[in-house]
Parts: structure tokens; C-alpha cells; sequence
């Protein structure tokens, strides 16, 4: 007959089943294997873990610490695990030497959802257990939680007593269910990239893609995104284009049907059952911005997929491809200036400047009908100063070309010949490209 003992442990029943006949555990009292959270440092995302640990107490020399010399030790945990959480490690383990029970030496294996750590002393020998860690258990997986924890098996053998030594199971240290808190849709991310559409003028975007990366097609019924962008002032959300959009969404969103704007914020979704994302990358939509301006940041402040007779789930962000900041380019009047100075800060003046729009062959950047639009010329004032203005983008690059034909005589000392020596034996180079020039002139 096989009697089952039970106790409540954190809201889940744990069941530790007779293993035969069972003698007492002599001086040590109230031995047991206590569940506590996880003590071996961060776990990563999707993760979560416990540790068990034997404790008790030594009446002879009244410590906690003490050690059993020990003929057999077997722990086998049945773990109530839901969603795709699973056992992935088991670390930190008391593994005494000279395991002859047949598991190749390590003391600790797993299948599923059971955890088995077992060891048995060779034939007139026994092993030296300590209280303390036995071992931790690491879990990891999406939309999953470890609801409770069995005792299936939990005995000692200990030199001297005749017969296994029961163990108690305490999990008051717990509190079930303990979930990954990770409920990411796996195989499937929400992608952000550059526009599919080049921007119009003052216009700039990107776009938002649903990339499966999985080996098969899956099926949805609902997908919902919302963003919200981190924009200069004077650039705004101006339009959605969506490539996917069904019509009989059972959700829709307005205006658009499948999305909405409200300020700095972007919404997108429907809900019609069994939709199917293929493999690889799905375009869902554009959001087109306009204005002089830059979108400096977006966040994803929701992602959700919900698969087909399954949990809602929330797809990864991956932006690598969206480069930010991504501004617009507006033409407009601007101004180019500068001065012409000697060395020594002396202004040049009514000094002769061609400007050139080396973009000029753009029509959005300038009127190629009208040359003056795409080059003009300046002088300096009195102060070397000068300046021009255009009608161009934001990003346009201009080449400028001074000449002043005056002979200027500066003359060339001895110490201009000392520079120049030195620059041609190496030992001290000219530092400007204006005195190579004068250098070669003298």
C-alpha cells in the first residue's frame, strides 16, 4: 500500500509519495528540501528559476550547518509548467564524487517537466552531503509560468539508520505561479524601416513591416500597433499608407478604417480571424510626415499579434534599418556668407566670388532656367565680408572660387626662406595649403 502525503505549498498541492518502509533521521530533525526563488543571479529575459536547498537542524551540536554522511540521495520534482516555459539548465549542483548509480557520474538529469538529481554510494562507502544549495532549476520560454512544483520522490539513506530518512517539501518561500513575464510571439517582429515610397518635398517617413521568421505561414486573427513619435516642431503626422487593410475588420479605426492619427501618435489594426502572415517580411504600412523637420525617435508603445487559438503575444521591435534622425528637405531662401582674411586677420577686400549650387542640375533645388538662381557672384566690403543669398534645400552643398588680381606684394623675408627650407627637408611642414601656394609663388 502506498500512502500520499500532501501539503499546500504557495496555492498549489505537492504530493511526496512513500518510498517503502522509512525510519526516522536520528539526531537530525525536521530535515527538508526548501523552494526558494532564484538565487543565481539576473535572469534573462523570458527566464525564471528556483532553487532548492536541505535544510535541518543537528540536535548534538546544535547547527543548521552540519554534514550527512550519506548511502543514497534521490530527488525527483514534478514541475506544473504552462505555455512554452521549460526546463533549459540546472546549475549550482551538490554533486557528491563517486556516483555508482549509473548515470555517468553527474547527479542531476531532466526530461520535460521532471527534474531527477540522484546519488548512491559504492558498496561499503558512503558520501558526505551537506545542508545547503542542492541545486537550482533555470526555466525559460514565451507566455509561461511554473504553476507548482511535486515531490515525487524525496529521500536520504543516512549511514547508521537503517532505512531511507523521509523529506519534507517546502515551498512557503514561494509564491506560485512564477512566470518568465516574457510574452514575446517568438518567431514573428515588428520591423521599422526607410519609406517604400520616396518622401515628397518637405515630406520624410518610414515604413512598418511584419517579419515571420519562421519556417511556415501562421495564422492570426488580430494585429495591433501603436506608435508614438518624438518630432521638432514644425513637422507633423500628415498621413498613413497601408498596404495591408482588410475591410471587414470587426475593429475598425477612424479614418482610415485600419488606422488613425491623434498628434504625435500613430495607430494601426484590425481583427479578422485567421489572417495569414507568410514567411518573411509583410509591409502593414507607411507614415508619412511633412513640414521643415526631423522625426528624432519613434517608440513602439504596443505590438500585439494574436495567433489563431492562442494567447495574444507581442512582437519584438528590430529598427536597425530605420535610421534616425530622418528629416525633410524644403527649399527656401538661404543665406551663404563668409569673409576673406589674410593670416593675420587683415580683411581682403572687393575680393571677386563665384557661388555655385553644385546641385544645381536638381530641379528641387534650384531653377536651372534661371542661372542666377544656381550662381551668383559677390564681392567683399571693406571688412572682407561677404554674403549671398539662394533659394535651395536644406542639404545643398556650394562651391566658392575667390580671386582678386591686385599683385598684392607681401614681400619674402628671411624667415619665409627658413619656412620654406624646412618644408622641403621635412623638418617642419607648412600647415596650410595657402602657404604651399605662396611657398611655390616666392
Amino acid at each position: 500500500m502506498v500512502a500520499l502525503l500532501a501539503f499546500l505549498v504557495g496555492g498549489c498541492w505537492l504530493f511526496r509519495p512513500s518510498m517503502g518502509e522509512r525510519s526516522g533521521c536520528g539526531r537530525w530533525e525536521g530535515l527538508r528540501l526548501k523552494l526558494y526563488p532564484w538565487g543565481g543571479g539576473v535572469l534573462a529575459e523570458c527566464q525564471t528559476g528556483f532553487d532548492v536547498v536541505l535544510e535541518g537542524w543537528d540536535n548534538t551540536n546544535n547547527t543548521g550547518n552540519f554534514m550527512l554522511p550519506v548511502e543514497a540521495v534521490l530527488v525527483e520534482l514534478g514541475l506544473e509548467l504552462s505555455g512554452a516555459l521549460e526546463v533549459v539548465s540546472v546549475e549550482g549542483v551538490n554533486c557528491l564524487a563517486g556516483n555508482a548509480c549509473g548515470s555517468g557520474g553527474g547527479c542531476v538529469s531532466w526530461t520535460g517537466s521532471t527534474v531527477r538529481y540522484e546519488w548512491c554510494a559504492a558498496a561499503g562507502s558512503a558520501g558526505a552531503l551537506w545542508t545547503g544549495l542542492l541545486f537550482r532549476v533555470r526555466l525559460d520560454g514565451l507566455n509561461g509560468c511554473l504553476e507548482g512544483v511535486l515531490a515525487d520522490a524525496v529521500s536520504l539513506r543516512i549511514v547508521g539508520l537503517g532505512g531511507d530518512c523521509a523529506l519534507s517539501l517546502d515551498g512557503s518561500d514561494m509564491s506560485f505561479p512564477q512566470c518568465s513575464a516574457c510574452n514575446f510571439c517568438g518567431d514573428v517582429r515588428l520591423r521599422l524601416g526607410p519609406p517604400t515610397v520616396g518622401p515628397g518635398l518637405c515630406q520624410t517617413g518610414f515604413s512598418v513591416w511584419a517579419e515571420n521568421l519562421g519556417a511556415q505561414a501562421l495564422s492570426y486573427d488580430d494585429l495591433s500597433v501603436k506608435l508614438e513619435l518624438d518630432l521638432t516642431p514644425d513637422i507633423s503626422i500628415t498621413g498613413v499608407l497601408p498596404s495591408l487593410c482588410p475591410q471587414n475588420s470587426a475593429c475598425p479605426l477612424s479614418p482610415g478604417g485600419c488606422w488613425s492619427i491623434g498628434g504625435t501618435s500613430v495607430e494601426y489594426g484590425f481583427c479578422v480571424p485567421g489572417m495569414a502572415l507568410a514567411v518573411g517580411s509583410t509591409h502593414l504600412f507607411d507614415v508619412v510626415l511633412s513640414g521643415e523637420g526631423c522625426v528624432q525617435g519613434v517608440t513602439v508603445m504596443e505590438a500585439e499579434l494574436t495567433p489563431a487559438a492562442r494567447a495574444t503575444c507581442t512582437m519584438q521591435e528590430d529598427a536597425q534599418d530605420l535610421t534616425l534622425p530622418s528629416c525633410s528637405v524644403c527649399p527656401g531662401e538661404r543665406t551663404l556668407s563668409g569673409d576673406v582674411l589674410m593670416e593675420d586677420g587683415e580683411p581682403v577686400t572687393e575680393v571677386q566670388l563665384s557661388i555655385q549650387d553644385v546641385n544645381s542640375p536638381d530641379p528641387n533645388d534650384c531653377d536651372p532656367d534661371d542661372p542666377l538662381d544656381c550662381q551668383q557672384s559677390a564681392m567683399t566690403d571693406c571688412t572682407g565680408a561677404y554674403g549671398v543669398s539662394f533659394v535651395c534645400n536644406t542639404d545643398n552643398y556650394f562651391g566658392v572660387a575667390a580671386s582678386k588680381n591686385c599683385n598684392w606684394l607681401n614681400g619674402v623675408t628671411t624667415f619665409d626662406m627658413v619656412l620654406i627650407q624646412r618644408h622641403i627637408l621635412g623638418t617642419q611642414l607648412l600647415d596650410s595649403p595657402y602657404k604651399l601656394i605662396a611657398a611655390d609663388a616666392d
